[in-house]
C-alpha cells in the first residue's frame, strides 16, 4: 500500500549479525582472546602501573596480548589486635589480605603481642632482611607505625633504612590521624579498603620526622623538623621521632586518660572531652618557638632521596641553657609565647605541634599541615579566660576547623615554627607524641565509674551531642 509506512526497523534492512558466543581466533587478530584472559590482562597490567614500572614496559591492550604478571611486592606487614575496638585484625584478614592477593604482594604477618613488639623487631632485624622489603607497613592506629618509626630511628643505619625502605600505613584504630589525613587530601572515603588501596597504588613521598628530646629532670621538651637524612640524636635515649603530633593539656588529656573509658568504644573520647571541658584545666608554663619566617619551604628532593629541611639548620642548645631570644632579616628566631616578653609564665589550656592536619576522623586541628611535607610545624595554642560552653561549641565543630576562625582570635593562637621548647611549671600533665604518652609529671586523675554509671554518662551525652551535630 502506498498509503502505509514501513514500520521502524525498515523490513527490507539486513538484520545485524548475532555475536558469536565462540568467536574464531582470526576474528580478533589472530590472538586467543575471551572473558578471563581480558579481566587477567587489566588486573596485570593495573598492577604493574601501581608497582612503578615505566608505561613503556606495559603491552598495549589492543593486541590483546595477556600483560606479563609483575614480580611480587614483598610487605613486613605489623598488626595491632587490640586497635580499633580489636577489630583491626579481623579487618587485616577479611579485607586487606585479599586485596594484597589480587595485587601480587606477599606479606610477612606479624600480630604484636605487645607494646614495644614491633619497634623491637624492627630494630633488631638484620639490615639486608629489612631492606629485602618493599615497605613496612603498619595497620592499626597512629601508635602502631610510631613504634614502627622508633624502631627504625633506634638502629645505627637509621639514616639509611629511612631513605631505602617506604613506610605505609592502613587505617585500623580509633585515632590514625595519618590515614586519615592521607585519605582526605584525596578525597577518599575513611575506610580499611581505601587505605589499603591507596598504599598499594600512590607513590612514595617524603615525610617530615621530628626528634623530640625531653628531660625529667627539668620537665622540658624541645624539637626541630627533621628528615630521614639527618640521623644525628636518634641514639639519644630521652629522644623520640614522631610524624604527627604533640600535644600538652586538654587534648592529651582526652586522648590518653579516656582510655580508662574503652568500654565505650569510640564514644569514650567524647564523654571525657565533655567532663574535661566542663571542668577546664589550666597548665602554667612557658613556650618558646622558632619562627620560620619566610625561609620555611622544604627543599626539593633530588633523584628521590631525602633532603634535609630547612629546620636542621636551627640550632638547638640543651635543654638547661636558655634560648636566644630576637629575628634575624628574614624574621626567622626564637620568641616566647607567654604572658609577656619579660618571661612571666602563661597558662595554657591546650598546645598541640602539628604536622598533619587531621589528629583524628573529626579532628581537623591544622587545615595548612597537609600531609606532612610542608617542612615546619604549625602550632595551635589554646589559653586564655572562656566559657566552658564557649570551648563545647568550639570543640563540637573542630572537624570543620572551627576554632582557627577569626572570632576565637582572643583565645586560639596560630603559629608556624622550625622548633620549638615546652617547659611546663606544674607537677601535672601529659605530653602525648602521635597519640603515645612521651612523659606523665603526675597522674593528673583518677577515675572509677560502674558499669551503670557509665552507660548512664554515654547516654546522656549521645543524647545532648545528637541534635548539635
Amino acid at each position: 500500500d502506498a498509503g502505509k509506512v514501513a514500520p521502524y526497523p525498515n523490513p527490507s534492512a539486513k538484520p545485524k549479525p548475532k555475536p558469536n558466543p565462540n568467536p574464531n581466533p582470526e576474528d580478533i587478530g589472530g590472538a586467543l582472546f575471551d572473558a578471563r584472559s581480558l579481566a587477567e590482562l587489566w588486573c596485570n597490567t593495573v598492577n604493574t602501573v601501581a608497582s612503578g614500572k615505566p608505561l613503556m614496559d606495559i603491552r598495549a591492550a589492543t593486541d590483546f596480548q595477556i600483560a606479563a604478571a609483575p614480580a611480587p611486592r614483598r610487605y613486613l606487614v605489623f598488626v595491632n589486635p587490640f586497635s580499633g575496638a580489636r577489630k583491626a585484625l579481623r579487618a587485616y584478614n577479611n579485607v586487606v589480605l585479599e586485596v594484597f592477593a589480587q595485587a601480587h604482594v606477599e606479606p610477612l604477618t606479624v600480630v604484636t603481642e605487645r607494646a614495644g613488639h614491633a619497634q623491637e623487631y624492627v630494630r633488631d632485624l638484620d639490615a639486608a632482611d629489612l631492606q629485602a622489603f618493599d615497605a613496612v607497613v603498619a595497620v592499626g592506629g597512629d601508635g602502631m607505625l610510631y613504634e614502627v618509626v622508633n624502631g627504625i630511628a633506634a638502629r645505627p643505619d637509621a639514616a639509611a633504612m629511612f631513605a631505602a625502605v617506604p613506610l605505609g600505613v592502613i587505617k585500623g584504630g580509633t585515632g590514625n590521624g595519618l590515614a586519615v589525613s592521607i585519605l582526605k587530601e584525596i578525597e577518599e572515603e575513611l575506610d580499611v579498603l581505601s587505605s589499603t588501596l591507596q598504599l598499594l597504588k600512590a607513590p612514595a613521598r617524603n615525610f617530615d620526622l621530628s626528634l623530640v628530646t625531653h628531660g625529667a629532670e627539668d620537665s622540658a621538651a624541645a624539637s626541630t623538623v627533621h628528615d630521614a637524612a639527618s640521623a644525628s640524636g636518634f641514639q639519644a635515649a630521652t629522644t623520640k621521632v614522631n610524624f604527627l603530633s604533640l600535644t600538652w593539656g586538654i587534648i592529651s588529656d582526652i586522648d590518653i586518660e579516656s582510655e580508662r573509658l574503652r568500654c565505650l568504644g569510640p564514644l569514650r573520647n567524647d564523654v571525657y572531652a565533655l567532663m574535661r571541658l566542663i571542668n577546664v584545666r589550666r597548665y602554667p608554663g612557658k613556650l618558646w618557638i622558632y619562627e620560620a619566617g619566610s625561609a620555611a619551604a622544604t627543599p626539593e628532593p633530588k633523584d628521590g632521596a631525602p633532603t634535609l629541611a630547612a629546620a636542621a639548620a636551627v640550632d638547638l642548645p640543651p635543654l638547661s641553657e636558655p634560648l636566644p631570644l630576637g629575628q634575624d632579616v628574614n624574621g626567622r628566631g626564637w620568641r616566647l609565647i607567654g604572658d609577656t616578653e619579660a618571661g612571666e609564665s602563661g597558662e595554657f589550656i591546650s598546645v598541640m605541634v602539628l604536622q598533619c592536619a587531621w589528629i583524628a576522623h573529626d579532628v581537623q586541628a591544622a587545615p595548612m599541615a597537609n600531609c606532612g611535607d610542608t617542612g615546619v610545624y604549625h602550632i595551635v595554642v589554646l589559653r586564655g579566660r572562656t566559657s566552658s560552653m564557649r570551648l563545647i561549641n568550639m570543640f563540637l565543630e573542630i572537624e570543620d576547623a572551627a576554632h582557627l576562625r577569626a572570632e576565637h582570635a582572643d583565645v586560639v593562637e596560630y603559629y608556624k615554627a622550625l622548633a620549638y621548647r615546652i617547659v611546663p611549671e606544674t607537677d601535672r600533665g601529659i605530653y602525648s607524641l602521635d597519640g603515645e604518652v612521651t612523659l606523665t609529671l603526675t597522674p593528673t586523675l583518677t577515675l572509677t565509674l560502674t558499669p551503670t554509671l557509665t552507660l548512664t554518662l554515654a547516654r546522656i551525652l549521645s543524647l545532648i551531642l545528637k541534635p548539635l551535630r
